[in-house]
């Protein structure tokens, strides 16, 4: 069932003028209508401080004091600029005694993906009370072709699942595509683990509180559209988290407990549907997804062999640090493996040397202990432009010659 809006106050309204804030009072009234839902998942309430940003100007419209310099109250909300220094993205952050969800700017137009959006977050904001820390790891191999044709067979199986009333058969399928794809690689199964927690819970979460009623259908929608994303490197847990967890709340809630303690979903839900299976005879359109993943990796191996000759064997410019932050989309993620991960569209990395801002792809080394985008460089005082890309540097730092000519690194003089 869809939830209209409240309208904001004609007071509250009044306090504030551009139309970000509006949309972010609006998103607030219209949280608290719902975000009590949490607390029959986990114990704990979604409630709590939100603050919305607006990533241009990084004005901040937040539902409770942030505790720190440069807001003020206007009507019920507190309004001013976002701390440098504090990343933004849809994540959750700590503001002097707080702990915020933090939304961008401009919220999804489309109520469910709204309410969705808000939930999920607020569940990265609770996850300390829960005692569940959230652990990234290595999924390059959801960028493969194998891997791709079994996430997607597993999603397929998954979606068939949750709109059959006879569902337990195609779950346990796609369990079967599951083991078929982390059998090609090692490692594979720790990795998805921590992924599908970490994200997975939260759109789980997510889908629960925010879609309601409609969740079934949200998360069918989730596993559609899944194979559409650039990358799934990073964005798998959001597609199949919510269908693992809404497939285990059929048999049973005492699943949750046992995921915050790190089990896997899929794992519970296999326990959960002995004794084992037979293949069914499902086809789940295998031809068509191998059709189209091998189409697909003919472009990605012309996408890495670009990408090498751009970020790795042409002239390029280094920022090293052991203290990188960054603000990129999980969906654009491209692994050049052994040699880092690659980030596209609108990415932002800080460091002791400054910042840097790409429209363009920028190399994270393991670890990120270094951004690395493609030459050649002009440098005016402290700005630093490059093909796609421009950066700020500190006083004190400077691009000095790397060692393979015509490349630079920035170092501190």
């Amino acid at each position: 069932m869809i939830v209209a809006v409240p309208l904001v106050s004609t007071a509250l309204a009044a306090a504030v003028s551009p139309s970000s804030d509006k949309q972010a009072l609006a998103a607030i009234d219209e949280f608290a209508s719902y975000c009590g839902g949490g607390a029959e998942l986990w114990g704990v309430s979604l409630c709590g401080p939100l603050i919305f940003v607006d990533p241009s100007t990084r004005r901040a419209v937040a539902s409770a004091d942030p505790g720190v310099g440069g807001f003020t109250k206007e009507g019920r909300a507190w309004v001013g600029q976002l701390p440098a220094g504090i990343s933004i993205a849809n994540t959750s952050i700590q503001l002097g005694s707080r702990r915020f969800a933090e939304i961008t700017l401009p919220l999804p137009a489309d109520t469910l993906n709204r309410r969705v959006l808000l939930a999920h977050e607020s569940f990265h904001r609770i996850q300390p009370e829960l005692g569940f820390t959230g652990q990234e790891a290595d999924n390059s191999h959801l960028d493969t072709k194998d891997g791709r044709i079994w996430a997607r067979m597993e999603m397929a199986a998954l979606k068939a699942a949750l709109g059959d009333k006879d569902w337990r058969p195609a779950a346990r399928d796609a369990l079967t595509f599951r083991a078929k794809r982390l059998a090609l690689f090692p490692n594979a199964e720790e990795a998805e683990t921590k992924l599908i927690a970490n994200e997975g819970l939260a759109e789980y979460t997510g889908v629960k509180v925010g879609a309601g009623a409609n969740a079934d259908d949200f998360a069918i929608q989730r596993l559609e559209t899944g194979a559409d994303r650039p990358s799934l490197i990073r964005t798998f847990g959001y597609v199949v988290g919510p269908a693992y967890g809404l497939l285990l709340d059929r048999l049973s809630s005492n699943w949750r407990p046992a995921a915050l303690k790190g089990r896997p979903l899929p794992e519970l839900l296999a326990e959960a549907l002995l004794p084992p299976h037979k293949m069914t005879k499902t086809d789940y359109g295998k031809d068509r997804i191998v059709a189209e993943e091998t189409a697909r990796d003919d472009r990605i191996q012309q996408r890495r062999r670009d990408l090498t000759e751009e970020l790795i064997d042409g002239p390029t410019v280094t920022f090293p640090g052991s203290d990188l932050q960054l603000d990129f989309d999980p969906n654009t993620l491209f692994s050049l493996g052994t040699a880092g991960m690659v980030y596209g569209r609108e990415t932002s990395v800080r460091g002791s040397w400054g910042s840097l801002k790409a429209t363009g792809d920028v190399l994270l080394a393991p670890g990120w202990s270094y951004a690395r985008v493609q030459g050649p460089a002009q440098v005016q005082d402290d700005t630093v432009v490059g093909p796609g890309w421009t950066a700020k540097l500190l006083p004190g730092y400077a691009l000095v010659p790397d060692k393979k000519a015509g490349s630079f690194i920035v170092q501190k003089q």
